[in-house]
């Protein structure tokens, strides 16, 4: 659900992390493996998206 709302809402760490209960780099590396391994199973997904934000 965090990557969800950073790509779809273009939300911050900072602001996820407080309504998730976690610390901003846990969520910065869970959204990074979440677009690592969507992009891995979508090859057109970093073309869409860029390199992490």
């Amino acid at each position: 659900m965090l990557t969800l709302a950073h790509l779809r809402n273009s939300r911050p760490y900072a602001q996820l992390a407080p309504g998730s209960g976690i610390a901003t780099t846990a969520v910065h590396r869970y959204v990074t493996e979440a677009v690592e391994l969507l992009a891995t199973l979508t090859p057109t997904l970093p073309k869409q998206y860029g390199p992490h934000r």
